[in-house]
């Protein structure tokens, strides 16, 4: 699939119509639009949000309660199940990844300071109009997509918390937080940790399958390993996803919305304009965590991300553009 506007080479007259249209929405929506959708973004301040609980500790205390409560039963039907004793290699990967989950939980996943953001009444239809017109001028590889100081490149609004967060990945109701880029590497530790206990526990039920002697049945320990295999195969599958994204340094948000976001217009999937390359991407997405601000006693400073206003396709530096550049193109 290709992004709205997207070429081979300059940008074309379909970029500036698809931005146009943006530009030439209703009035009385106009009216009530505060420029951040426009922006591409997740969502508007005055937005229908979603259930009022979601933006409180409440939230996370239940979810908190159904996951700890979901791992100990688990485990405790585990235990009924097998006659002999394989604690060792369950549990300690069930308190690492309790650990886990409660560090991703009371995280801040980069969350835009109050003072940050301008009042409302800002012309962001202004703003954005700017951008449009700069990408109907057409300009190289070179040139720098200008954008304007709020909201920043890869900031959104998440409307469950009901806080713009940096780097904006995704909002997970199963932790109750939203994950950014001050916390994304404590998430991806959360499904590694996850995904081996998923594992551990899977193949102990696999086990009890072929013993004979056993309190619960094989029947029950069969329903479990398939219960537990179901549950590895998602978590590793979310694992696998969330380490592409790392080495291609890209967001949940801008994987599954890149079509509605204005500072991905004129690219094509896999085009990665954000991408330092896979260890540099690694540099950034494990440096960016919260925790190394905290051990240096620094404080946190979000990253000001750019883009050149056209995709370079045809780069010799196919080690920052792996899937399409001079040499090859894999899409």
């Amino acid at each position: 699939m290709r992004r709205s506007g997207s070429t081979n080479g300059d940008v074309t007259v379909a970029s500036v119509e698809m931005n146009a249209m943006h530009a030439d929405r209703d009035e009385v929506k106009e009216a009530e639009d505060t420029g951040m959708r426009a922006l591409g973004y997740g969502g508007r301040p005055d937005d229908e949000p979603m259930p009022a609980c979601h933006a409180t500790a409440t939230t996370r205390i239940v979810a908190a309660a159904c996951y700890v409560f979901a791992t100990f039963l688990m485990f405790y039907l585990i235990e009924m199940t097998r006659n002999y004793d394989d604690k060792g290699e369950v549990v300690p990967w069930l308190v690492i990844t309790l650990l886990c989950y409660v560090v991703v939980a009371v995280s801040d996943p980069g969350f835009a300071d109050s003072k940050d953001i301008p009042p409302k009444d800002e012309d962001y239809v202004a703003r954005r109009q700017k951008v449009v017109d700069f990408l109907e001028e057409g300009h190289d590889g070179s040139t720098l997509l200008p954008w304007p100081d709020w909201p920043p490149m890869r900031c959104a609004y998440c409307a469950p918390t009901k806080r713009w967060v940096y780097g904006y990945d995704h909002y997970c109701p199963l932790v109750g937080n939203a994950v950014g880029e001050r916390n994304r590497p404590r998430f991806f530790l959360l499904l590694l940790a996850q995904t081996i206990l998923n594992s551990k526990a899977a193949f102990t039920m696999e086990a009890a399958v072929a013993w004979r002697d056993v309190s619960g049945g094989r029947e029950r320990a069969l329903a479990l390993f398939l219960v537990l295999a179901l549950l590895f195969v998602v978590s590793f599958c979310f694992l696998v996803f969330h380490a592409f994204l790392a080495l291609t340094n890209m967001t949940t948000h801008e994987f599954l919305k890149a079509d509605s976001l204005d500072y991905l217009h004129n690219t094509e999937d896999f085009d990665l304009p954000f991408s330092r390359g896979f260890l540099g991407n690694l540099r950034v997405y494990v440096g960016q965590d919260g925790t190394w601000a905290f051990l240096r006693r620094r404080p946190w400073a979000h990253v000001k991300w750019t883009r050149p206003a056209r995709v370079d396709r045809d780069s010799e530096d196919w080690w920052r553009n792996p899937w399409q550049n001079k040499y090859w193109s894999c899409c």
